[in-house]
């Protein structure tokens, strides 16, 4: 049953079988992916339950829950989708996401998910380590917007609202209007900020 589910391997040839765990990293791969499916079965559910809705409305609290969030939009999200970014709050986005982020940053770039970031003349240095790094990230930064502990994301049909305060949180709005709106709204922001 444990190979079954993928946590042991059998190892070495001979007449006495041996078994080995799978590392940690394998069995948490293991878990998202279960995860994911879990997730796509809600998400069906979901639109069952809602026909005749405009919107829908989720809650994330704590940091499991918004790296399993995060990581899940990475893993489903189609080749090539675009996402927008009004930041302020990247150092805080990057605690919350700890040792995920590398893989989620990662598997972003290999999915060629478009990403435009409006951030904080703060964050202008923060953000050269990565400028090259991920082809797919592009930044610009205004002066006027102010540092803070959120960020909004806008994606196809969702709007999340990040709060980095004790616990984190992040507001999901699940509507292809609003998201388009939200979406019109950063390109303005966009073409005034620097680089536009």
């Amino acid at each position: 049953n444990l190979i079954q589910l993928g946590l042991v391997e059998e190892v070495g040839n001979g007449k006495h079988k041996k078994y080995k765990a799978n590392s940690p990293k394998e069995i948490e791969k293991i878990g998202r992916r279960r995860a994911l499916k879990a997730g796509d079965l809600a998400k069906e559910l979901n639109l069952v339950s809602n026909i005749g809705n405009e919107q829908d409305f989720e809650v994330l609290q704590g940091k499991k829950a918004i790296q399993e969030y995060e990581m899940q939009y990475a893993m489903r999200a189609q080749a090539g989708n675009e996402e927008y970014i009004i930041g302020g709050a990247t150092e805080f986005f990057s605690e919350v996401m700890e040792d995920t982020l590398e893989e989620y940053l990662e598997t972003k770039t290999a999915k060629n998910i478009g990403v435009k970031y409006i951030g904080t003349k703060d964050e202008e240095a923060l953000y050269q380590k990565y400028v090259g790094l991920y082809e797919n990230q592009q930044y610009h930064f205004m002066e006027a917007l102010p540092k803070g502990k959120t960020h909004t994301v806008i994606r196809e049909d969702t709007v999340s609202f990040f709060s980095f305060l004790t616990p984190p949180l992040v507001y999901v709005v699940k509507s292809e209007e609003i998201a388009e709106n939200y979406k019109n709204f950063f390109m303005m922001l966009w073409k005034m900020s620097e680089g536009g």
